[in-house]
Formats: structure tokens, sequence, C-alpha cells
């Protein structure tokens, strides 16, 4: 069987979501980390397979991730919504609204800041019909995203949602680079998300690589390995 490798600077594989059960390789500095895996995915959009998640975490970010010890916690996010907090409100008609305050200054790797708009999009993508991502578990309890300002998110479920906290851990679709597009036949994006991460894809070699490098600016910190 083929191994599809994956030529990476990674700061350390469980900052981006976990090493899986792909196979490492290190050299003798820290400027490349190399990590085998025996099938090869037909795109990297974080929402429609989970087959590189580790490595996709690493570019695109969700708003919240679960930690070393499975605990949720924020990433793009400043905090995790809650009743006790009231991020979370629950409705006399059995829904409930979900507020998600976003991180300030964080922007995308062109550059455009990361928005509450790219949150509505995001849903509004699933939701649409014309594309299918992998799952829509929770975005089909989703009735519509308010966007009160930039970096606030209101999202308001039709029903009661348990695993809410985790609705976005797989990221956000950029809106300026996506809206009015087919996601079917995106492949600029597919290929090569466009995310807010410590990396960002440089090359995929079907059937041999995906090269990643480190993005400049990261807003957490520039990663260590190239």
């Amino acid at each position: 069987m083929k191994t599809l490798a994956l030529v990476v600077g990674v700061v350390g594989m469980t900052a981006c979501g976990g090493t899986g059960d792909s196979g490492i390789k290190t050299g003798a500095s820290n400027d490349l980390l190399i990590i085998g895996y025996d099938r090869e995915p037909d795109t990297m959009n974080r929402y429609a397979t989970h087959i590189l998640e580790d490595i996709e975490s690493c570019v695109v970010e969700g708003l919240a991730t679960n930690d070393e010890q499975m605990r949720i916690v924020p990433v793009l996010a400043e905090e995790i919504p809650t009743l006790e907090n009231k991020g979370v409100v629950l409705r006399a008609d059995g829904g409930m609204d979900v507020t998600w305050k976003l991180r300030p200054g964080v922007t995308w790797h062109d550059g455009t800041p990361h928005t509450s708009a790219d949150v509505q999009f995001t849903v509004q993508a699933i939701n649409k019909g014309d594309w299918k991502p992998e799952s829509v578990d929770g975005f089909d309890r989703i009735s519509s995203v308010d966007t009160p300002d930039s970096l606030t998110a209101v999202v308001h479920y039709k029903e009661l949602y348990a695993p809410y906290q985790l609705q976005f851990v797989r990221g956000t679709l950029p809106k300026h680079l996506l809206q009015g597009r087919d996601l079917n036949t995106a492949n600029d994006y597919n290929r090569a998300p466009l995310g807010t991460g410590p990396y960002k894809v440089k090359e995929w070699k079907t059937g041999e690589y995906i090269l990643l490098e480190r993005v400049p600016g990261y807003w957490q910190g520039e990663a260590k390995i190239r």
C-alpha cells in the first residue's frame, strides 16, 4: 500500500488536534516533520473529511477544541458559551440561543479579519443543501445566526442541542472567498483551505505528499518548526 507523506512543520501535533494513528518521523532539526498516512483524502475541507483531521486543524482552527485532557477549550472564541456566563439562553419555545464571542485581531491567512460573518456564512453554506458536508448534525437544528457586531455571533437553535460547544470545532468557512461559489468545485479552497492556523498548505502533489509551511505573524505566535 502506498503511503501519503505529509511534510509539515508543526510546533507539536497535540497543539493542532493530536497525532491520530499516523506514523511520525522527525529529522535532526526543527525544520521538518514527516507524517505518513495509509490513505489520501480528496479534499482538505474540514467539513467534508476527517482523514487528516489532526493536520487540517493546524490550518483551519475551530471556535473551540478538545485539549489533551479532552476538556473543551476556546480557540477562535474568547470563551465557551455556558448558562453560567449567559452565553446560552434557553427559550420558552424549547429552543436555545448560543452567543459566541470571537477573539479580536485574528485574521485569515490572506490578511482578511475573521468575523462573525464567517460563522453565519458557514451555517448558511452547510444548510443550503447544494453541498453535502460529512455531517450536518447540529447545523440542521439551527434556524438562523445573528451578527450584532463583527465579533459576536448569536446562533439560534430550534431545539436544545447538548453538544453545541463543539458545533464549530471544524472551524468556519471564509465568506469573502467562498460566497456565491459552488463548494463542490471550489478546488482552490478544498485542496488548500484558507485558514487562521499556524500553518498553510504550500503544495499538494497527489499520491505523494502534502506540504505545509509556517504562517508568519500567526496570532498565537509563530510555530517553532518551519
